[in-house]
């Protein structure tokens, strides 16, 4: 390894764990919350409460942290570009592992406001994965540009993965006398506290300001309404909305629907929740590449819909093997309708304007993360295939819209 190998290994080595932290970090509550909020296994809520309220703090639990991603993580990149990205960097790790701390003290004592409280702020301090981003851009040469962005989806799909089966295991008491639904969060804490720590001496400024850059408090608002009064992409925003809401209605509620049908625990769970991350893993590898070779942008956006509508329609079967079947083709559609319709967000766009076209499409995840997490926990009240059912209509609405897009746009062509 050379001198300039070496440099560089010590300077992205952080980065990629934070990559990793952020992924982790919000795969890990997927095996905890469903069965914490279960009325026979987790104990954060008294047995009075009824299951509507009992689904619809589930949902918002989960929501919350999305919802306020989408505030908080435009300002942190203006304040990137106004103090440089370590500094950034810095507050959003050891502010997200007291909001870790705060969630496991939350569970400790049974507070469903505090665990809600900690998550809005671990939202709003989410914004290390896209500044961790740009310092890696920042840093690249031409020559090794390409895998080191490539190394962020692998550090994304880890943290994903590991995260899961990590949690499942430290929540697990059975394992050991003292483990509990707190104990994967002070993992996290412990995890981006050190990275943080290793990030102070590691790391050096990627990105010196040249002009003080305005932060803007609503410049998620501005960035999601924009994407509703451009003319040229309103309809396909209004497409990626759909798709992005169904896909949530499932990834949201699916963990709750195993524990409420049949009775899971922890453990499975998060294999469950690893199942769907190595899909996710191996499509974005290997099936989004053969597959773009061969199809144009809106023919794969068109075939991953009805991949995902086929999944979702049938899951709500209340067989235990075909709900592990149908994730194969609802995951699939996820990823392939994902690499597609950025393409073609893309494609509405010039070469000065990506950075804004993209900024559109993350703020319309955003928003569905958050407003489909909290549905998805209202729906499920009332049967536990309504949000399944919701998400098939939202991905059939998709599908007719795109289908109606693809007659009249050359763009997404």
């Amino acid at each position: 390894m050379t001198k300039t190998d070496k440099t560089n290994f010590y300077i992205l080595t952080p980065l990629f764990m934070i990559i990793f932290i952020d992924s982790f970090g919000i795969s890990l509550v997927y095996p905890i919350l469903a069965p914490l909020f279960n009325i026979k296994i987790g104990g954060i809520l008294p047995a009075t409460i009824s299951l509507t309220m009992r689904d619809f703090l589930y949902g918002l639990t989960l929501g919350i942290y999305p919802i306020f991603m989408f505030f908080g993580a435009p300002i942190l990149g203006d304040l990137s570009d106004h103090i440089g990205r370590k500094k950034v960097l810095l507050i959003c790790l050891y502010s997200e592992s007291a909001c870790m701390c705060l969630s496991a003290l939350a569970i400790t004592i049974n507070s469903v406001l505090l665990l809600i409280t900690a998550r809005a702020f671990a939202g709003l301090v989410a914004g290390s994965m896209s500044t961790a981003q740009a310092s890696i851009a920042d840093v690249s040469h031409k020559n090794n540009k390409t895998v080191n962005l490539g190394l962020i989806s692998f550090a994304s799909s880890s943290g994903f993965i590991i995260g899961p089966l990590i949690s499942s295991v430290l929540a697990d008491k059975d394992l050991v006398s003292w483990f509990s639904f707190s104990t994967p969060f002070l993992a996290a804490a412990a995890l981006a506290f050190l990275n943080a720590s290793a990030l102070i001496f590691t790391f050096k400024e990627t990105f010196h300001p040249k002009a003080k850059q305005r932060i803007r408090l609503t410049k998620g608002l501005e960035v999601f309404i924009s994407a509703f009064i451009n003319r040229e992409i309103r309809r396909f925003a209004i497409i990626y909305l759909l798709l992005t809401l169904g896909w949530t209605m499932y990834i949201q509620y699916i963990s709750l629907y195993l524990v409420q049908v049949f009775g899971y625990s922890i453990t499975q769970i998060g294999h469950y929740v690893a199942w769907i991350a190595i899909i996710l893993g191996f499509s974005y590898l290997i099936i989004v590449r053969i597959v773009a070779k061969f199809f144009r942008p809106i023919q794969i956006v068109s075939g991953a819909l009805i991949c995902a509508i086929i999944g979702t329609s049938v899951v709500t079967w209340k067989i235990e093997l075909v709900a592990w079947i149908t994730a194969i083709p609802i995951v699939i559609g996820r990823a392939l309708s994902y690499t597609g319709s950025l393409t073609i967000f893309s494609n509405f766009a010039d070469k000065d304007s990506q950075g804004w076209v993209m900024g559109v499409a993350g703020a319309i995840m955003a928003a569905s993360w958050g407003t489909g997490s909290i549905l998805a926990g209202i729906l499920g009240s009332f049967s536990v295939e309504a949000p399944f059912v919701t998400a098939t209509i939202l991905l059939l609405l998709a599908l007719a819209a795109t289908s109606s897009l693809f007659r009249k746009n050359s763009l997404i062509q």
